[in-house]
């Protein structure tokens, strides 16, 4: 590896993390494995972590800091500048910048020429003609300085080659999760159900998600909504929050199942609701991966999710879950239908989704190959 004992790794984020997620438990382990290389990591918040998280990431052997981006370029130039020198970093990692950030030529100017960046945004490229034109040559002047970057999907591959940044230059690595948080526990299961008043005939549709536009959650609403009226005992769990939280409230309502959905805000254990559902629904379009299908597949839960973005990827369709067409409800209700209602392929979905989590998609797998990454600069 390049970095010699006592150098810096900087993990340099554009988050404020509130609860602790797959993504915070693959940097808790990579910055633990660079630590067992003798490499002093430091972690770059955009906002301070609460002091229970802080806590749990620096028994990884990191250093945290925080400095906001969005405080002013130049103060954040500086303070990176302040922050490198004390830790010799060597190498950088970036997390939740877009792609035309200035801030890979901050790092150039600070001296830093190992430049990783990893592209998990979500979104879909819908420029044409000129305006394409333009985007082209704002992302390869912006990302200049980059030696590598990493995306979660081989969807957003294809959309930052189609923007024009060298496709040798790209790899993809799928996010990771911590299968012994997230795994199926039949106890936890019945506990749920019953702490809810969850009927044994009745079907849990579940969804995690941050509820803003476009993760569509009014698909999977209407969705349930249409199987209610076919007389289907479905019950619909949502936890996230957002700026469309009230009008999914006022839209349940409006479609006559408020009584059938349960709203469970910033929900920080999640695994427990996914082990309880008999099936996950993701109605995003242009999603980058999908961490939460990630775990949702290795919970057991089969799922149900948009023929859109890195989601085709996860879904192995007919063997893992369902893929129904973007946007629309009936779609996504006839494939919960289909899931949800068939005892037999419920339980050969969720075997499949455990091989499919173990062989593909576990957090340490993800260390392996970013540790590898490095190497190879």
């Amino acid at each position: 590896m390049e970095l010699n004992k006592g150098d810096g790794f900087a993990l340099v984020l554009d988050t404020s993390p509130t609860v602790w997620t797959s993504v915070d438990e693959f940097h808790f382990r990579l910055c633990k494995a660079l630590a067992a290389r003798d490499v002093r990591p430091v972690i770059v918040y955009a906002a301070a972590p609460p002091p229970e998280y802080s806590a749990r990431m620096t028994s990884s052997g990191a250093d945290l800091a925080v400095l906001s981006y969005g405080a002013g370029k130049y103060a954040y130039f500086q303070g990176l500048g302040r922050l490198f020198r004390r830790r010799n970093v060597r190498i950088i990692q970036t997390r939740g910048f877009n792609y035309f950030s200035c801030l890979w030529w901050i790092l150039r100017l600070r001296g830093i020429r190992k430049i990783v960046f990893l592209e998990g945004n979500s979104g879909l490229l819908q420029a044409r003609s000129w305006k394409k034109a333009l985007l082209r040559l704002r992302a390869q002047v912006a990302t200049g300085p980059i030696l590598r970057t990493v995306t979660v999907s081989k969807f957003m591959k294809r959309q930052l080659v189609e923007l024009g940044m060298p496709e040798p230059r790209i790899r993809v690595i799928y996010n990771g999760v911590d299968r012994s948080r997230f795994r199926p526990d039949a106890p936890a299961r019945k506990q749920w159900r019953e702490e809810h008043g969850v009927g044994p005939e009745e079907i849990l549709v579940a969804t995690i998600c941050y509820l803003r536009a476009f993760k569509n959650p009014h698909i999977v609403v209407e969705a349930c909504a249409l199987l209610a009226k076919e007389s289907v005992p479905v019950r619909l769990f949502v936890a996230g929050t957002g700026e469309l939280l009230e009008p999914m409230k006022q839209l349940s309502a409006s479609l006559g199942i408020a009584d059938r959905a349960h709203w469970l805000g910033n929900y920080g254990q999640t695994e427990k609701l996914l082990q309880a559902c008999d099936v996950f629904v993701l109605a995003s379009v242009g999603e980058a991966i999908g961490n939460v299908l990630l775990e949702a597949m290795a919970c057991g839960a089969p799922s149900v999710g948009s023929d859109s973005g890195g989601i085709p990827e996860i879904i192995a369709h007919g063997e893992t879950g369902l893929l129904a067409a973007s946007l629309d409800s009936a779609a996504f209700a006839g494939a919960i239908r289909t899931v949800a209602c068939n005892p037999e392929t419920r339980r050969r979905m969720s075997e499949q989704s455990l091989a499919r989590a173990g062989a593909l998609f576990d957090v340490d797998v993800t260390v392996r190959n970013f540790l590898e990454l490095y190497d190879s600069l």
